[in-house]
């Protein structure tokens, strides 16, 4: 569509200098004849009807012709446009739909958060407040309770299959 709108501006600007040129041409052959103050003489035209008939249709042509392509021109412009419109809304299109998934990518992912959140936060299997150290069972049993008490850990492994522990 650009590619045909230079070529209509190019050959508007081809042909216009030639036709302005053929208007002031006509014009000051006007004014000419008009300065000549001819006569009529019986049985034969004027110079002034002579030209008249060989020059106004070709003068006609050329503001057709001008006309024409002025008026093509406009249209090229018109459709250039209204094509350029309808990429313009198409590529809004894209974004408004690209904006619309990230939003809902950010919605479920603030969801997830926030569910994340509200899930108790998993503590340790052995806190440092149960390894203290009390006389008669040491450091080895205060840490099988703390295991015992962690919701982590699946109630049918029993802390006695943990060697490391030996718990009791």
């Amino acid at each position: 569509m650009t590619r045909l709108a230079a070529q209509i501006e190019s050959r508007q600007s081809e042909t216009l200098f030639r036709f302005s040129a053929a208007a002031s041409y006509y014009d000051l052959v006007q004014r000419r004849i008009s300065e000549q103050r001819e006569e009529r003489i019986e049985g034969l035209q004027t110079f002034r009807e002579f030209t008249e008939r060989r020059l106004a249709p070709a003068m006609n042509t050329c503001r057709s012709v001008t006309g024409r392509l002025e008026a093509l021109s406009v249209r090229v412009a018109q459709a250039t446009r209204l094509l350029s419109t309808r990429v313009d809304l198409s590529s809004e299109r894209q974004s408004q739909a690209l904006l619309v998934s990230m939003n809902r990518r950010a919605q479920l992912q603030l969801r997830l958060q926030e569910t994340v959140k509200g899930f108790p936060s998993p503590p340790s299997p052995i806190t440092s407040s149960d390894w203290s150290v009390t006389p008669s069972k040491g450091w080895k049993r205060s840490a099988c309770a703390s295991v015992r008490r962690s919701p982590w850990v699946s109630p049918s492994l029993s802390p006695r299959s943990w060697p490391f522990l030996a718990c009791g």
